[in-house]
C-alpha cells in the first residue's frame, strides 16, 4: 500500500468510521514514510484525543508545533490536549484520595 494513503484512511477512519484506534495506527505507518508531516501528528494527535490518550495526544500536538510553528490551531490542541491530561490526572488523585480517606474512617 502506498504511504500517501495511509493519510486519507486515517483521517476516513477517525472522522467518517469513528476509529480513532484504527486511525492511530494508520496515521503512524504514515509518520514512518513522512516524519515531518504536522498535519499526520496533529490529526493522530486528534486521534489520541479522541480515545482520551491526551498524553499522547500532547506529545503529538507537540511535535507537530515544533514542525510548522505558525499553525495557531496546533496551539489550541496542545492546550485543550493539556488542560484535559490535568483534569483526568486531577480526577484520579481525587478518587484515590477519596478511597484513603474512607478507609481510614472506617477503620
Amino acid at each position: 500500500m502506498e504511504s500517501e494513503v495511509f493519510f486519507s484512511l486515517g483521517i476516513d477512519e477517525l472522522f467518517k468510521n469513528d476509529n480513532p484506534t484504527q486511525a492511530i495506527y494508520l496515521f503512524s505507518k504514515f509518520i514512518e514514510k513522512y516524519p515531518n508531516s504536522f498535519y499526520a501528528y496533529y490529526y493522530r494527535g486528534l486521534a489520541y484525543a479522541e480515545n482520551r490518550n491526551y498524553y499522547k495526544a500532547f506529545l503529538d500536538f507537540c511535535k507537530a508545533i515544533t514542525i510548522n510553528p505558525l499553525e495557531p490551531s496546533l496551539y489550541y490542541a496542545r492546550l485543550l490536549a493539556y488542560s484535559k491530561f490535568i483534569s483526568s490526572i486531577s480526577n484520579i488523585h481525587n478518587i484515590i484520595h477519596n478511597n484513603t480517606h474512607n478507609k481510614i474512617l472506617t477503620k
